[in-house]
């Protein structure tokens, strides 16, 4: 998406999984949350259950690894999946402005770097931020079956082995603008997740009329519930 401006607004929810750049300004407005997902490049490989018969009635079953009885001879049999998961993150780029704003809702960046040259102010509920995963799961089954089995009496034995990997990357996100202003309905209300805020001014305010009615604080009851209160950062 990419235009002078761009002005997103939602009711409800509002899921966004592009990249959006904008010459001036990109203001985003849901009525209760918005959500940034990374796209992920896919590419599986899954082998099927292979049923080996050997000799007179004698089958091995890969999936569970069980020789059914009368077997003469050996066999090897190997079944892989392959599975991975590359992940792309979103890229929100503005000349001016950035502005998010999930009213009561949460706002969650997953693998999305917002870039503005003058300002970037998140707004929800909670915010939550982490980078984009990428993965690569194998799976190895490999049975062997030597000897002979006559009645269901083995004289030889199954030796199964088995490897089950899984591995994830997180790529970091960044938050980049000269000032930079994310407010939460609550003084806990932001989860920061392997992502880099770099501006000149940074700000980090709780706002309780951003939570929903029942979780309001009351810290100072003379100042308006509406005003904002600056948290260290």
């Amino acid at each position: 998406m990419n235009a002078t401006n761009v002005v997103i607004n939602a009711k409800d929810s509002a899921e966004i999984a592009s990249n959006i750049t904008a010459n001036n300004n990109v203001n985003i407005t849901a009525g209760n949350g918005v959500t940034f997902t990374e796209s992920a490049n896919t590419a599986s490989n899954q082998g099927t259950a292979v049923n080996v018969g050997i000799g007179a009635g004698a089958t091995i079953n890969v999936e569970t690894g069980v020789a059914v009885p009368h077997v003469n001879g050996s066999v090897g049999v190997n079944k892989t999946d392959n599975a991975s998961s590359t992940a792309t993150g979103a890229n929100v780029a503005a000349g001016n402005d950035i502005k998010i704003n999930a009213n009561n809702g949460d706002v969650n960046l997953h693998g999305t770097n917002l870039v503005s040259n003058n300002s970037v102010e998140v707004e929800g509920n909670k915010v939550n931020t982490s980078g984009a995963i990428s993965s690569v799961n194998e799976k190895n089954l490999t049975v062997n079956v030597n000897g002979s089995y006559a009645s269901g009496k083995p004289n030889g034995g199954i030796n199964a082995k088995g490897k089950n990997e899984a591995n994830v990357t997180n790529t970091a996100n960044t938050i980049q603008s000269d000032n930079v202003v994310i407010t939460t309905g609550s003084p806990t209300g932001l989860s920061v997740n392997n992502t880099t805020i770099n501006g000149n001014n940074v700000a980090y305010y709780y706002d309780d009329s951003k939570a929903p009615a029942t979780n309001r604080y009351t810290y100072r009851s003379r100042q308006p519930s509406y005003a904002k209160r600056r948290l260290r950062y």
